[in-house]
């Protein structure tokens, strides 16, 4: 069922999910941080007033950067490269040994309560491509292979032509979306579905945040659309 969607015409509440624009960790909890240097910003999340990033500076090298609510640099674990946290703001998980460790063995998966360091690390070292997916409460849901393979691209860096909503029950189709290039998505509540909306294909389009409403499958545009780089929150 694809969803005819009215213009994206005025910018409605403010989102609930960080996401960044430019360099600037935006939306959910706390105050707006600007996350310092110039090395790629690949995930970002809000743990109450902490900002998490994870920074790519090269096809090797990746790590996680923890700002406190002032923005000021406390701490980084080099070769994180995957990042997830609760609905809630409260919890969050992150893992290296995942797309940046080149086939190599071995990571860790740390799990986080406020504050700005982890209270617990799994080390898993005979695991291949390594990456959380999910935290629920205070279960961490990560993935994990045998041995090295292939990674999956997930449509970069065009993106996808269609992102659905599925009942988490029965697996039923709730709705879908099409566009000609969807980069990301997240559920902001029960309701709701933000998408990383560009205006071409190419990636030096233009881009928004959109929220789509599951049950309407009407869309509006959450930020004004910008040619500054645009990433939606773990």
């Amino acid at each position: 069922m694809t969803t005819r969607k009215r213009p994206l015409a005025a910018v409605v509440a403010a989102v609930a999910v960080a996401y960044v624009r430019g360099r600037t960790v935006l939306g959910g909890v706390g105050t707006p941080v600007k996350v310092p240097g110039t090395v790629a910003i690949e995930a970002a999340a809000h743990l109450w007033d902490t900002t998490l990033t994870v920074q790519v500076a090269s096809a090797t090298s990746s790590s996680l950067v923890i700002q406190d609510y002032t923005g000021k640099v406390v701490d980084r674990f080099k070769g994180v490269d995957s990042l997830a946290t609760s609905a809630d703001g409260k919890y969050a998980a992150y893992a290296s040994g995942g797309r940046y460790s080149l086939g190599e063995a071995g990571g860790k998966v740390y799990f986080q309560e406020p504050g700005t360091r982890p209270t617990a690390v799994l080390a898993r070292p005979k695991a291949y491509d390594l990456r959380v997916i999910a935290v629920i409460d205070r279960f961490v849901y990560f993935r994990s292979a045998r041995s090295a393979g292939p990674a999956p691209n997930g449509g970069e860096p065009y993106g996808e032509p269609r992102t659905a909503a599925l009942d988490t029950k029965t697996g039923k189709l709730l709705r879908e979306w099409t566009a000609k290039s969807l980069r990301g998505a997240v559920a902001e509540d029960d309701d709701h579905l933000l998408l990383l909306w560009p205006d071409r294909q190419e990636p030096q389009s233009r881009s928004a945040v959109v929220r789509c409403t599951v049950s309407t499958g009407q869309c509006e545009l959450a930020t004004p659309l910008s040619p500054e780089p645009l990433l939606l929150g773990s």
